[in-house]
């Protein structure tokens, strides 16, 4: 029938308006929300409509099941989303949870001399630097952004990124050195 229409579209057409209440009833057994459903309609269409050409009628399989087929699997491709997207949020969940516990559990008063024992051994290593990334660098701990630090030192946006480059470089091989 669909091989032998002129107008493939309209032949499709009826199709889809045999087929619809049958699909939608699939579809609706498994709990989806509503607007899923919908969307899990239209997958299957757009999937009918690219296997359709590929139906063979010799076959002793009746065009039910290519259709249960492709609903069979928008369906367990919608589980498989559905599942990887709750395992992503729990895994959010629980690493919030920990950060929580963490924060609770540590002394701010010791996290902040850590910080600032840190930072007395990064400044210590900026005599490696040249004049521009002191600069820089100093302006970049201040809080600016590269661009800001372009415009007031009327340095190129391109020379801000590369000194922060280097910086960055110089204190990884000093870190490196240090650590050995």
């Amino acid at each position: 029938m669909y091989r032998e229409c002129d107008n493939k579209d309209d032949a499709f057409a009826e199709l889809v308006n045999l087929w619809k209440p049958i699909i939608i009833n699939k579809l609706k057994k498994v709990d989806y929300y509503l607007n899923d459903v919908d969307d899990l309609y239209q997958e299957v269409l757009i999937k009918l409509y690219l296997v359709i050409d590929c139906y063979d009628t010799q076959q002793d399989k009746p065009f039910e099941y290519y259709v249960n087929c492709v609903i069979r699997s928008v369906k367990y491709d919608y589980l498989r989303k559905q599942y990887a997207y709750h395992k992503r949020i729990q895994s959010m969940i629980k690493e919030s949870h920990v950060n929580v516990y963490y924060n609770q559990h540590v002394n701010p008063v010791e996290i902040k001399m850590l910080q600032r024992a840190d930072l007395m051994n990064i400044f210590e290593h900026t005599k490696y630097f040249t004049k521009v990334e002191k600069r820089v660098f100093y302006a970049l701990i201040a809080g600016y952004k590269p661009l800001e630090i372009a415009r007031i030192l009327k340095l190129q946006r391109k020379a801000v990124y590369n000194s922060i480059q280097r910086c960055k470089m110089k204190l990884y091989k000093v870190i490196l050195k240090t650590t050995e």
